[in-house]
C-alpha cells in the first residue's frame, strides 16, 4: 500500500523482503498485518531487532480479538516492540 510520506522510496515489500541476500540487523515493519507478524517472527528467530508499527489499537482487525490479544502479547514476549496508534510519517534511511 502506498503510503504517501517522505522516504516512502527506502520501504522494502513483502516479496523484496524474501530476496534479501542477508537479514539487516534492525528491522521496521509497518503496519500490523499478518504479514508483518510472519516476518517479524521469522526475522526475531534469526537474531533481528525487531518493530512493528501499526496506526490503529489493535492490529489484525479481522481476526478474533481474543486470539490477536496472544498473538500481541507472545510477539511481545519474544522481544518485539509493538507499537500501536503510531503513525508513520516519514522514512529516514540510516542505522
Amino acid at each position: 500500500m502506498k503510503l504517501n510520506i517522505p522516504g516512502e522510496e527506502y520501504i522494502v515489500k513483502s516479496d523484496q523482503f524474501m530476496e534479501l541476500d542477508e537479514l539487516p540487523s534492525k528491522i521496521v515493519f509497518v503496519g500490523g498485518g499478518y504479514i508483518s507478524f510472519e516476518f517479524a517472527h521469522i526475522a526475531a528467530r534469526a537474531g533481528a531487532k525487531i518493530t512493528i508499527l501499526h496506526r490503529d489499537n489493535r492490529p489484525l482487525n479481522n481476526f478474533d480479538p481474543y486470539l490477536v490479544d496472544i498473538l500481541v502479547q507472545s510477539t511481545r514476549e519474544l522481544g518485539i516492540d509493538v507499537r500501536l496508534q503510531t503513525k508513520v510519517q516519514e522514512i529516514i534511511f540510516g542505522s
